[in-house]
């Protein structure tokens, strides 16, 4: 069990999996891990979630140099007071993703806004965990699920990146974080700067075209997408000219790309798993890549 011994207000104590760790601002969790929160009666716990928006700093900030990004909002729900009290935490949140633990903290609203990570702006109080189910490309890109959708992520007036530290992310920057989090020196870039990390499966562009009831992707020559791991599989990148998503699975005609197999990426208000008939994108052509780094 991970132990966590809080400082200043506070004063409770969390066990993960039997460990004892030093405090940090971040921690890293998994599905299965078992969170046991133990304090005082009178300590009121609480949950901090990010709230689904669209941000747009190239809009309201378009020198790209200007550390200056909007105010992020969160929304508090109280848990309860806790004496010994086991909670499983990961049964309190939606889904994978980024979530904030905090105590004896009582806003005035149940809508926090902040710039910053929440942990910079309310030392002491809060600190952040950051849930996978696993440790494959895939899994990494699920700490980002529940966060907003960022145009162009930056830096924060304090120094702190919005996508390393899981402030939110746009589609391109959403792609590229698992590779950064598992030490890939990668740097963030617009959707039609990635293609320097990837190579192509398919030379052609395909658009999608009426078979057996179902769109399927081909090219002018008739070619179809294969899924398979020797062509797209799960990771790959589909790119749409201006939108980044990766496939995720296939679940239309078995071994074809078509309408109906799924993507996620990071668009609308947030991270998502959607078909690529409704990803927001369809009817773009497209083409197919793996990354040059394993995925």
């Amino acid at each position: 069990m991970i132990l966590i011994s809080f400082l200043a207000m506070l004063s409770f104590q969390v066990e993960v999996n039997n460990q004892l760790v030093d405090l940090e601002n971040r921690y890293y969790l998994k599905t299965a891990d078992q969170v046991i929160i133990i304090g005082d009666s009178a300590e009121c716990i609480g949950l901090l979630l990010p709230l689904p928006g669209y941000y747009d700093n190239i809009e309201l900030y378009p020198n790209r140099c200007r550390f200056l990004t909007d105010c992020l909002a969160y929304r508090y729900i109280e848990i309860g007071r806790v004496h010994k009290l086991n909670i499983h935490l990961v049964d309190q949140i939606p889904s994978p993703g980024t979530f904030y633990l905090c105590s004896n903290f009582n806003p005035d609203t149940n809508i926090i806004l902040s710039r910053e990570p929440l942990y910079f702006s309310y030392p002491g109080q809060i600190i952040q965990f950051v849930l996978r189910p696993g440790d494959e490309y895939l899994d990494y890109l699920m700490e980002l699920i529940n966060t907003p959708f960022i145009l162009s992520p930056r830096f924060t007036p304090q120094g702190f990146h919005q996508v390393d530290n899981c402030l939110g992310s746009d589609c391109a920057s959403f792609a590229i974080y698992p590779h950064r989090r598992r030490g890939e020196q990668m740097k963030y870039v617009y959707p039609l700067d990635i293609f320097q990390y990837l190579q192509p499966i398919y030379h052609e562009v395909f658009l999608p075209r009426e078979k057996d009831s179902l769109s399927v992707f081909q090219s002018d020559d008739g070619k179809v997408i294969a899924i398979s791991r020797e062509n797209l599989w799960q990771g790959d990148v589909i790119h749409f000219g201006e939108q980044v998503s990766i496939f995720y699975e296939d679940r239309g005609i078995k071994g074809v790309l078509d309408s109906k197999d799924l993507v996620i990426q990071s668009w609308f208000n947030q991270p998502g798993i959607f078909t690529i008939y409704n990803c927001g994108f369809w009817g773009e052509p497209i083409r197919v890549y793996k990354w040059k780094i394993n995925s």
